[in-house]
């Protein structure tokens, strides 16, 4: 519903992590819901992971994306 979006949107907009991409505007309309979020420059995890098949990910970059992800992850558990 839209009141469930509308409270995602709020809470997305108290997060301030580095490792979360920022949120700065919601919009309801009859034809659907947008967020402006923060740009963020690089490559997505997903075409890192799949687009790339035929490259390998050194154990640093493994070890330096899981860090992240569970940097952000416990941020968003406190």
């Amino acid at each position: 519903t839209y009141d469930d979006i509308n409270r995602e949107g709020d809470l997305h907009h108290n997060l301030h992590h580095p490792n979360i991409a920022r949120h700065y505007f919601s919009s309801n309309s009859p034809s659907g819901v947008s967020f402006l979020l923060e740009y963020v420059q690089g490559q997505d995890l997903y075409s890192l992971i799949f687009k790339n098949i035929d490259t390998t990910i050194s154990r640093k970059q493994i070890i330096s994306i899981a860090r992240q992800l569970l940097m952000a992850l416990r941020y968003l558990h406190e």
